[in-house]
């Protein structure tokens, strides 16, 4: 690909709203999973986008920058969904998105690129080829990153634990479940939808679960209701999602192990010790109901 803008490449706009979007989209949106996070990946990737082609296209900025609205706007409709299944179908590199037309805000931003272009400073140095090389390579892989996403809805797993939703909860806290070791959040908990990252050894040291817990007389029933991981879509990935889940989570809650790889931690930590017991007796799951129980 030749670049013709090389200043435009290497300058502050592009590495900055390339480094937020990588940043977002692998850390940001793990920790805080909220609408600020969802739209400021949108925001960053059409400003980085739009100078990366006006970089490659500088005789042709303003086009450039119409094909990419006319480009993101088409994606983030229904009307790009055939397309779509028709690439996944050659099972290459499988890509996904979410259908949002809120996200057509982040369109905005690019009269502002269009503007940062013609003031970008034109060096007259050459930056090293391999510079160029690798902010191109890393910006193709930012702007496709985030469209790897390979998740399954139609799971009816339900898993069934003797005690109420708070003491689960608690113990969840307790042995550190969770990829980024954060405790859940009160709404969670009053609403019984938790959403939250388990260490695996997928993808990215972790996979996303969204879960329903319900409580029904003495028992609490964990229900399934996302598993996804955010690389290209493999032979096998549904089972390999489940197999993770219950290593990772279920079977520690049933026999109270605590997690100690997180994502401040890439190893087991050395003489980690499981916090105390405070519950009368353990909490156990089963794959059935309980005796007497629907």
């Amino acid at each position: 690909m030749l670049i013709k803008r090389s200043d435009l490449l290497t300058s502050p706009g592009l590495l900055i709203s390339l480094s937020l979007l990588l940043i977002n989209d692998f850390l940001l949106k793990a920790i805080f999973n909220n609408p600020l996070t969802g739209k400021l990946s949108d925001f960053a990737g059409i400003f980085a986008f739009s100078l990366f082609w006006i970089a490659v296209f500088p005789d042709l900025a303003r086009s450039a920058c119409l094909v990419v609205a006319l480009s993101f706007a088409f994606w983030k409709t229904s009307y790009s969904e055939p397309i779509i299944n028709l690439w996944n179908g050659l099972g290459v590199i499988r890509f996904s998105r979410t259908v949002d037309l809120t996200d057509l805000v982040a369109l905005s931003v690019i009269p502002f690129a269009l503007f940062y272009s013609t003031r970008a400073f034109k060096r007259k140095q050459t930056e090293p080829k391999w510079l160029l090389t690798s902010i191109a390579l890393i910006s193709i892989f930012a702007f496709t990153a985030t469209s790897y996403r390979t998740k399954y809805e139609d799971y009816s797993n339900k898993y069934y634990f003797a005690g109420s939703k708070g003491e689960l909860f608690k113990k969840i806290d307790d042995l550190h479940l969770t990829y980024f070791d954060l405790p859940l959040g009160k709404d969670e908990m009053e609403s019984g939808r938790l959403e939250f990252n388990i260490p695996s050894s997928m993808c990215f040291d972790s996979i996303d679960a969204d879960l329903e817990v319900v409580e029904v007389d003495s028992q609490t029933i964990v229900s399934i209701k996302k598993l996804e991981h955010h690389c290209p879509q493999r032979a096998g990935d549904r089972e390999k999602l489940l197999a993770e889940f219950e290593k990772e989570f279920i079977e520690r809650l049933k026999n109270g192990t605590p997690q100690t790889k997180h994502f401040k931690s890439d190893v087991e930590t050395p003489g980690f010790k499981p916090p105390p017991a405070q519950y009368p007796t353990p909490l156990r799951a089963s794959p059935a109901p309980a005796p007497g129980k629907s």
